[in-house]
């Protein structure tokens, strides 16, 4: 006689807790508030540079002979015009001094036979000499003059090969490599040293290929290096190759060099640096993090802003964009907060509850 009473009130009781359950009010979520900040925004290029020098000569013997002395050695700074080694110059003063005694032979014969032509020509005036005689006179007169000039062609050759002994600096730098030593028999042509500019180095890195059109002459470089920990440091792109070649990676690249500047630590050669090279920057602009917004569809971005404690989507329009932030130039004022929620993902007319 129950079943009845029971059927209908089951029946009467479910629709209602279902309706109780839809109607309900969903239970609040914690959120937080985020707000624009002004500030400075850029996007940058992570690179790995090393430091390189872009003026690095091999100095090598101009003679043959025994190197007699060796002023300079690995590591060494030396200025230009420094003599960095002495070969045996016995032989090049034997011939310097054969030369200029045969340069003086060579003005005297050609004073001699100056006068002897001249005198042979007054007398050829007077009739007391024969054509014949001066002809010969003029003819030793002009060969004392090329002999002359050989003379002294021979002084300049042997004073070079005199000079040449002596193995000089082009260049204020640092010995880098050291070839040879005292007492070695070398040959023209043999690499005594390895020498790098005091002016010339330089910090490169390698862009991949597909970001070389990214950089420009005179864009910002922000380094760092671990031998400096914490020391940050400016520079700008003063050089980009103009070929794209294969790098250690064995990855096409392009070669960007920037001077040390002004701030920069001691860096040693083959030294590896850290830079972030500045695509683009904005400065003085509302931001806000990524993590505050959502992307909607591709490149278009919502926030979530609070209405009637709900959750509301609302668009925004953003500019430069980096990994961490975006810049807003549309869909906030300055006195809107946004609402994040570390707890879930929130969604659009969700409860919120702002802590």
């Amino acid at each position: 006689m129950w079943k009845k009473p029971a059927i209908l009130l089951a029946i009467l009781v479910v629709p209602l807790l279902f309706a109780w359950q839809y109607l309900k009010q969903a239970p609040s979520v914690k959120v937080s508030l985020v707000q624009p900040v002004v500030q400075s925004l850029s996007t940058k290029l992570d690179l790995n540079a090393v430091v390189i020098n872009g003026q690095i000569v091999t100095i090598t013997a101009l003679v043959d002979g025994e190197i007699g002395q060796i002023n300079a050695r690995e590591g060494i700074s030396v200025k230009n015009a420094q003599a960095l080694a002495v070969l045996d110059d016995k032989k090049a003063q034997s011939l310097l001094d054969k030369a200029r005694a045969e340069l003086v032979y060579s003005e005297q014969k050609l004073k001699s036979t100056a006068r002897n032509y001249a005198r042979l020509s007054d007398l050829s005036q007077a009739g007391n000499a024969s054509k014949q005689s001066v002809d010969d006179s003029y003819d030793a007169f002009r060969n004392a003059e090329a002999e002359l000039a050989v003379a002294k062609a021979d002084v300049s050759l042997a004073e070079l090969q005199f000079e040449n002994s002596t193995v000089s600096a082009p260049f204020d730098g640092v010995v880098t490599k050291q070839f040879a030593e005292t007492g070695q028999w070398v040959e023209a042509g043999t690499p005594l040293f390895q020498l790098a500019a005091s002016d010339g180095y330089l910090i490169e890195a390698q862009v991949d290929a597909s970001d070389w059109a990214l950089v420009s002459i005179d864009q910002s470089v922000t380094l760092t290096t671990e031998s400096a920990p914490g020391k940050t440091w400016e520079s700008a792109v003063s050089w980009i190759a103009p070929t794209i070649a294969i790098n250690d990676r064995d990855a096409k690249a392009v070669a960007i060099r920037f001077a040390f500047g002004d701030d920069a630590p001691p860096l040693l050669l083959g030294q590896e640096i850290n830079a972030e090279l500045v695509l683009n920057k904005v400065d003085n602009v509302a931001t806000l993090p990524l993590s505050a917004m959502v992307e909607t569809e591709p490149n278009q971005y919502a926030v979530f802003l609070a209405h009637q404690n709900k959750a509301k989507l609302t668009p925004v329009k953003v500019g430069l964009l980096n990994e961490m932030h975006a810049q807003i130039t549309d869909g906030l004022t300055a006195d809107d907060a946004v609402l994040v929620s570390q707890q879930i993902r929130l969604q659009d007319n969700m409860p919120v509850e702002i802590q």
